[in-house]
Order: C-alpha cells, then structure tokens, then sequence
C-alpha cells in the first residue's frame, strides 16, 4: 500500500469519525466541542506522524 493509499485512509477515518461526532454530540454543549477538538487534535498529529514518518523511511530506503 503506497503511503498516498494510507494518507487517504487516514483522511476517511476522520471524516467518517467527524461525521460520528456530529451525530452523537451536539454541536451547542461546550464539552463537545472540547471533546470534539481534543479528538481533532490528536488525529491531526497521528496523521502528521505518519507522512513524517513515511518520507523519512523513504529517503533511508534510497
């Protein structure tokens, strides 16, 4: 699976995991939004890690 696969896999996931929040928590309660926040947070440095992480095995592959 090339890492362009992963990164849009990653990206569905959190749509899909948005789109879960949406639905479960409403969007006025001020700790859904923080829950909400914290959880975008999170997948935004989980998906960082891994682009970083892709490129870096790539250029010790070469």
């Amino acid at each position: 699976m090339s890492s362009l696969y992963k990164i849009a896999y990653v990206l569905a996931v959190i749509l899909a995991i948005s789109a879960l929040w949406h639905f479960l928590l409403p969007p006025d309660m001020e700790m859904a939004f923080r829950i909400r926040l914290i959880g975008y947070i999170v997948l935004i440095f989980i998906l960082i890690y891994f682009v970083f992480k892709n490129i870096i095995f790539r250029k010790k592959k070469e």
